[in-house]
């Protein structure tokens, strides 16, 4: 008996493949830079990230994950490919930068529970899928052309705001001391909620 059938958890309103995306971004502390975006885990599977030279320019490096197909449950009868989740890593103005991954409906790892029931609609059997959340591993560390010994080419102001016990500290995320970036953290994800997500409502 299916009581309810698999859906998209993010809002979509048209095609799931460039909709309802779950967008992660993360901006460096400054003078740090992203070093490398290496694997990305979709599922049971270790996939390679690889720089997309053709679309990559001067201010952003587009990647793109090794293919893997994915059949979505929330779509059943149709594939997608993970080679469509979107990475980009952007050079600001500040000597820091931001990477961001976008995640369509489609791609969203999704766990599904099988729920048997017998003739008087007590359950007899639970069985999960299983599903592991989607996790993208990359490299963060002090930008090129930034000699650590001597400091050049690090403002002067920077210095002296972060320096403690004789050491100058560099970030990994964009960080305040205050706390006023993000509760001192850079990193954020953002989604919009599918009107049937039971996990997100507003109670009026």
């Amino acid at each position: 008996m299916i009581t309810s059938s698999a859906s998209a958890p993010t809002e979509v309103t048209g095609d799931p493949i460039n909709d309802g995306y779950i967008t992660y971004t993360d901006t460096t502390g400054q003078y740090m830079e992203i070093k490398n975006v290496k694997t990305l885990l979709f599922m049971d599977e270790m996939l390679d990230v690889t720089k997309d030279e053709k679309n990559s320019t001067e201010e952003e490096t587009v990647y793109v994950a090794a293919s893997h197909a994915y059949d979505n449950p929330a779509y059943p009868g149709q594939s997608f490919n993970t080679d469509q989740i979107v990475i980009i890593v952007t050079d600001n103005d500040d000597n820091t930068q931001t990477i961001t991954v976008k995640v369509p409906a489609a791609l969203i790892p999704l766990r599904t529970n099988t729920v048997t029931l017998d003739g008087n609609g007590d359950p007899t059997n639970h069985e999960t899928s299983g599903t592991m959340p989607l996790r993208l591993c990359y490299e963060v560390g002090l930008a090129e052309g930034i000699d650590a010994e001597t400091l050049d080419g690090v403002d002067a102001d920077y210095i002296k705001n972060n320096s403690e016990n004789g050491k100058v500290n560099f970030y990994s995320n964009a960080y305040t001391k205050d706390g006023q970036t993000n509760n001192g953290v850079g990193a954020t994800v953002e989604f919009e909620p599918s009107p049937t997500n039971p996990f997100y409502f507003v109670l009026e």
